[in-house]
């Protein structure tokens, strides 16, 4: 049978950063997008679903 915790959110305190992340979106200069929503937007007519 489980018991209580005899512990406090008080009781605790952050040590380090477990982990820090950058997102980086690298294109061709000639893209076609200034932005990710126009990139998201730029059609692809030559590609067709299979």
């Amino acid at each position: 049978m489980l018991q209580s915790a005899r512990y406090k959110p008080e009781d605790f305190r952050p040590l380090a950063m477990a982990s820090r992340s950058q997102l980086a979106l690298y294109a061709r200069a000639d893209l076609p997008a200034a932005n990710v929503d126009e990139l998201v937007a730029w059609p692809r007519p030559t590609r067709r679903s299979r």
